[in-house]
């Protein structure tokens, strides 16, 4: 039978807790950093049936249709405002809350059950943010897919 060194499995041991201490650090600063109000600044995107562009767009500043903004607030939940003039108007996306975890952003409502990753975290600045959301479904035998890449900048 062959003698273990168990010196050196504590050892081990003690540098995979700390890796994982440290892994959840990072998380935990990096779900502080997208604490707050963000704009969309930049979006592009395409919608595919069944393997086709259906629609494409790309975004920039002014040219952005649609004006809106993500809230991650300190307290777990999430919110959207979509900009009308001068005035920020809440869409009705029911008390959902949002959760940071393995490099993407999780959205969950008690309403539709469950949790689901909303978009993966691209960059992440105290000033930027790029996130990047990709689904894909089948429905009566169609393929639909979505794919789009936002880049918002901090409000607050």
């Amino acid at each position: 039978m062959k003698k273990v060194n168990y010196l050196w499995v504590v050892g081990l041991l003690m540098f995979a807790v700390a890796n994982l201490c440290s892994c959840s650090e990072k998380e935990d600063e990096l779900n502080s950093e997208l604490f707050g109000l963000w704009k969309v600044v930049s979006d592009e995107g395409w919608e595919k049936v069944n393997g086709e562009i259906e629609y494409s767009w790309s975004q920039t500043g002014d040219e952005i249709e649609d004006k809106w903004f993500v809230e991650f607030g300190e307290n777990g939940r999430f919110n959207m405002y979509v900009e009308y003039g001068d005035t920020l108007m809440a869409e009705e996306v029911g008390e959902v809350n949002w959760k940071y975890k393995n490099g993407s952003i999780y959205l969950s409502n008690p309403l539709f059950g469950g949790e689901y990753k909303w978009a993966t975290v691209k960059s992440l600045t105290s000033s930027f943010l790029t996130l990047e959301e990709h689904y894909t479904e089948t429905e009566d035998g169609n393929v639909y897919e979505d794919w789009a890449l936002s880049v918002y900048e901090k409000v607050d």
